[in-house]
């Protein structure tokens, strides 16, 4: 599968579910950090990551809603 259909289907079908759970993603990643935090340094870093972390969190967290109901549509069908 090439590149061009991975993105294909982030966009056509998880789209959605990302732009929703970004900001919860987000919001409970800064919470978690605040608690653990340690230098100034690593809160430079943090706040320069924390929108990629939040983008793949948020991805792979739709990518698991949209399996889910594939899931409980096949047993629909079945039942």
């Amino acid at each position: 599968m090439s590149l061009n259909k991975h993105i294909e289907y982030i966009g056509d079908k998880l789209s959605l579910n990302v732009y929703i759970f970004h900001v919860l993603i987000g919001g409970a990643i800064g919470i978690v950090w605040n608690h653990i935090q340690t230098t100034a340094c690593a809160d430079k870093v943090f706040a320069w990551m924390l929108p990629i972390i939040t983008v793949v969190i948020a991805v792979l967290w739709a990518y698991l809603l949209e399996k889910g109901k594939v899931v409980l549509k096949k047993r629909r069908v079945r039942g």
